[in-house]
C-alpha cells in the first residue's frame, strides 16, 4: 500500500514539474499510464535491488542484533549513493536516472532527450567515472553494490 500511494504521489510530481513541457494535444491518460508504469518499475527494481543486498550480506540468516546492524549500514550505503548521484550536472543525473532506474536503452533515452546516442553514452561515462570516485573512500562493496542496479 506504501509503495502504491508513493507511485501515485511521484507521478503527480512529475505531472507538477513537467507542466511547462506539457504538449496539449498529447493524450494526457497515455503520459500518466507511461510514468506509473515506469514508477512501478523503478519501484520493483529497488526492492529487488534490496532484496539480493539484504540476500548477499545474510540479513535473512544472522541474528536480529547483526541484522539491525546491518540494515543501519544499508540504510547509510543507499543514502551514500544517492548523495553522490544528486551531486551529478542536471543532465547527466537525468540521464543516469533513466538507464539505472527507469532500465531505458541509450537509444531510448536519446530518442526521448533529442540527443544523440553519443551524448548518451559519454553522459553515463562520466556519470559512472564521477561515481566510481566520489565512492571510492567508502570502499569496493558500495562499487559493487552500486554497479548492480
Amino acid at each position: 500500500k506504501e509503495d502504491a500511494e508513493e507511485i501515485v504521489q511521484e507521478v503527480f510530481l512529475r505531472i507538477w514539474r513537467d507542466r511547462e513541457n506539457l504538449n496539449p494535444e498529447l493524450s494526457l491518460k497515455s503520459f500518466l499510464f507511461t510514468i506509473a508504469y515506469n514508477s512501478t518499475v523503478n519501484a520493483l527494481r529497488k526492492r529487488a535491488f534490496e532484496d539480493q543486498y539484504r540476500n548477499m550480506i545474510g540479513l535473512s540468516t544472522i541474528s536480529s542484533d547483526l541484522a539491525t546492524e546491518k540494515e543501519i549500514n544499508y540504510r547509510e550505503t543507499l543514502g551514500l549513493v544517492e548523495k553522490a548521484i544528486d551531486l551529478l550536472p542536471p543532465k547527466r543525473k537525468q540521464v543516469f536516472q533513466m538507464s539505472r532506474f527507469e532500465g531505458l536503452t541509450y537509444q531510448e533515452i536519446a530518442d526521448q532527450l533529442s540527443v544523440s546516442v553519443k551524448t548518451v553514452n559519454d553522459h553515463m561515462n562520466e556519470a559512472l567515472k564521477f561515481l566510481r570516485k566520489n565512492l571510492k573512500e567508502y570502499g569496493i562493496l558500495v562499487w559493487y553494490l552500486f554497479i548492480k542496479m
